[in-house]
């Protein structure tokens, strides 16, 4: 889990933020959160073209309790790396 630091101009966003940011839906962000890049032999990761070729989601930046957070600077840096790698996505 990275450090965030609450002096920073970043933001904490909550899964209904990523997944308004990402348009997608919740069960699509758990399904991108659960893609394992080594394991992509999985059957039901092979099924879901939209992730494949996707560098691994960041993993929540804290998590409050149950509620995950992931800082907006990270999510943005991954949207980056997963438009570089796929000119389709987002």
């Amino acid at each position: 889990m990275a450090v965030f630091d609450f002096s920073s101009d970043d933001v904490l966003l909550d899964i209904d933020s990523v997944c308004k940011k990402l348009c997608i839906s919740r069960s699509s962000l758990e399904r991108l959160r659960r893609q394992d890049p080594k394991t992509l032999i999985n059957a039901y990761v092979q099924k879901d073209d939209n992730f494949m070729g996707l560098p691994p989601f960041p993993e929540p930046t804290l998590t409050l309790g149950r509620s995950p957070r992931w800082s907006a600077k990270a999510l943005n840096s991954w949207i980056e790396k997963a438009q570089s790698s796929r000119t389709m996505f987002i």
